[in-house]
């Protein structure tokens, strides 16, 4: 018996990649379609120029660069600078409590001066509590010198 002979499939047809965008959107202005790429590959330079705000960008390719390339470039030099130009974070600040409402100055204003009050007449409370033990505990020694004579 013999073998089989078993059907090639047809190689898969080499179509072409769909093309790569040579138009972007602006990273200042956020208009899609307004940023272009000049490539002077003998100079290697490839440029991006926004047609509505005027930025541009200048970056060095080669032979193998893309418009795509220039315009990652450019996206990455943008967020460094940012980057450098931002001060360094703020310590977290401490966490005010949510159940205050600290929008109106008044109320807050009231609040402190009732707690003022409430704290002063406790520890007026407190000064005449110590006082009256203090004269008590006079009373208690008078009477006992009393006793021992």
């Amino acid at each position: 018996m013999g073998k089989r002979k078993s059907s090639k499939k047809p190689p898969p047809k080499g179509g072409k990649s769909a093309p790569l965008d040579k138009s972007f959107r602006c990273l200042f202005c956020e208009h899609t379609g307004t940023v272009s790429c000049k490539m002077d590959v003998k100079n290697g330079t490839g440029r991006m120029d926004c047609k509505d705000c005027g930025k541009h960008f200048v970056a060095e390719i080669h032979h193998l660069t893309e418009p795509i390339d220039v315009y990652s470039e450019w996206i990455d030099h943008t967020e460094e600078v940012n980057k450098r130009a931002l001060p360094p974070p703020r310590k977290a600040e401490k966490k005010r409590p949510a159940a205050v409402d600290y929008s109106d100055e008044e109320d807050l204003n009231e609040i402190g001066r009732n707690k003022k009050r409430r704290d002063a007449v406790e520890d007026e409370d407190d000064v005449d509590g110590e006082r009256e033990e203090a004269i008590e505990r006079r009373r208690n020694v008078v009477e006992d010198d009393e006793d021992d004579d």
